[in-house]
């Protein structure tokens, strides 16, 4: 997709904004609030697009320390024109393979709005070789307060001598049950931890491996700060995603769209999922006309683009480009001067001619058997845009909305 991108006139532009967007909620704010739109797309321009989707892909344990090492030999440079000598940050050691370099502890990372279902906390670090003491541990708590009393909706703690770590929950100025489980890090050894929240509970992985889950005790949205004690080398420590939000979803679009403009779309299909749509529209759901209606019907292979005006269907263009369940995808819509330019998961799908002009464009609208997971609207500057990372699945009824055209269908 990304190389699709930079061969598009505008394409460095149009993944700035993404990047500028993306890595404002996930673990490389840092390079997005410290460098000008100038060197970010001198980064752009250094790398190629298997490089930047890596970038993107950070924090979520799919991208090997080799390969980012190798990124930040190309980015470093640049990235220090800024810096100066500052010396390295947490973010210049991610790209990098000094292992002295670390974060001291405590360490205290603030959780503004909690944490949701969708979202997930990624740490790295290494265990200490060589210590004076025998018993070497750490600990990581979700607590819902600074005090030495706030309730720890969990605690992990780990005993690298032991043959077990243990998760637990500290709730109304006591411990409950103590969960234990294979103890997987010894001394010398770099780790990744990763904590995904689910509805049910955490699912904690340990060197990309599932080792357990621990089921909800205390919410997860009272979680307010993330806490590291103990003997460990901290490297990265990043919070990704955001609040959960759902569909029916309707985003505005200020003063409607224009030739040079995108719109990016991230999600995924559930694995019960159907068919969901995308509406470009003058209204909000029923209201008014719809310049442009895309529906991937996924159990019949196609998607259909169409568009509804006076209250009717016109004719429909199908294409066999099928989704499949489960499946994450990306959709880019690129506004021409005669037609919109559709790209679907880095190819190019169809063209699909203006029957309404797009500057009337007022709110775009989801609907059906969809996890949303970002949307974005660029073009020389962001216009409006929403980064929905939280996951979001929506079952809705078909006739749900009284008035609106039978769903995902047109005559």
């Amino acid at each position: 997709m990304l190389n699709v991108l930079k061969g598009l006139s505008h394409g460095d532009k149009l993944i700035y904004n993404l990047i500028k967007e993306i890595f404002k909620h996930g673990p490389l704010a840092e390079l997005v609030n410290e460098l000008s739109e100038e060197y970010t797309l001198e980064i752009i321009n250094a790398l190629n697009g298997k490089d930047i989707n890596k970038l993107m892909n950070i924090g979520k344990g799919e991208v090997k320390k080799s390969e980012i090492i190798s990124i930040g030999k190309k980015i470093i440079p640049i990235i220090k024109k800024v810096k100066d000598d500052k010396g390295v940050s947490i973010l210049m050691r991610l790209f990098t393979d000094d292992e002295d370099e670390k974060t001291n502890l405590p360490y205290h990372q603030l959780v503004p709005g909690g944490l949701h279902p969708g979202m997930s906390v990624y740490m790295q670090g290494t265990v200490p070789k060589h210590r004076n003491s025998t018993w070497v541990n750490f600990q990581l708590d979700f607590a819902c307060g600074h005090h030495k009393e706030a309730d720890v909706p969990l605690h992990l703690t780990h005993h690298i001598n032991a043959e077990t770590f243990g998760l637990n929950t500290f709730q109304a100025g006591r411990w409950g049950k103590e969960e234990k489980h294979m103890n997987f890090f010894q001394k010398g050894d770099q780790i990744e931890v990763i904590l995904i929240v689910r509805d049910f509970g955490y699912e904690v992985l340990m060197n990309r491996k599932s080792i357990c889950n621990y089921h909800h005790r205390i919410p997860p949205q009272n979680v307010q700060v993330i806490r590291i004690d103990g003997d460990l080398e901290l490297q990265f420590l990043s919070v990704m995603g955001g609040a959960m939000m759902t569909t029916p979803y309707s985003h505005p679009v200020s003063d409607g769209l224009h030739p040079g403009m995108s719109v990016y779309v991230q999600g995924k299909v559930p694995r019960r999922g159907h068919n969901f749509r995308m509406d470009f529209a003058i209204g909000k759901f029923e209201e008014g006309d719809i310049l442009l209606h895309f529906n991937p019907r996924i159990n019949q292979g196609i998607v259909v683009l169409n568009s509804y005006e006076s209250r009717r269907w016109r004719k429909e263009d199908r294409y066999t480009k099928p989704l499949q369940k489960g499946e994450n995808f990306e959709i880019i819509f690129i506004v021409n001067e005669a037609e919109y330019q559709v790209l679907l998961n880095g190819s190019p799908l169809c063209k699909f001619e203006h029957r309404i002009s797009p500057q009337f464009v007022k709110f775009i609208n989801f609907h059906g058997h969809i996890t949303l997971q970002s949307l974005t609207i660029v073009r020389e500057q962001i216009v409006g845009n929403v980064l929905l990372t939280g996951s979001a699945v929506y079952y809705p009824l078909c006739n749900q909305f009284k008035g609106w055209p039978e769903y995902c269908s047109a005559p």
